[in-house]
C-alpha cells in the first residue's frame, strides 16, 4: 500500500482570537483594526497605487506589533 510519511511543514489557519490573547488587535471586533482604520484606504491594491507610503506605514505598524508580542499558550501548543 502507501507509506505515510510525516509532513515536513504544517500550516495552521486560526481565528483572530488566537493572536488577540497575545495583545494583537483583531480586525472586526469593537475597537479592532477596521474600527480605527479604513480598509479601503490601506488594504487594497488601489490604496497602494494611490498612496504607497501610507499603506507601508500601516503594515509597518502591524509588523512592529507582531515583533513586540509574546507567544501565548495556543502558539506554544502549535509549535
Amino acid at each position: 500500500m502507501f507509506e505515510r510519511k510525516p509532513p515536513k511543514n504544517v500550516f495552521v489557519l486560526t481565528g483572530a482570537g488566537v493572536s488577540a490573547e497575545s495583545g494583537l488587535g483583531t480586525f472586526r471586533d469593537r475597537g479592532g483594526m477596521w474600527a480605527r482604520f479604513d480598509p479601503m484606504r490601506l488594504a487594497t491594491p488601489e490604496a497602494f497605487a494611490a498612496d504607497p507610503d501610507t499603506v507601508i506605514d500601516f503594515y509597518n505598524l502591524r509588523r512592529r506589533g507582531v515583533v513586540a508580542a509574546a507567544p501565548n499558550p495556543a502558539h506554544v501548543a502549535l509549535a
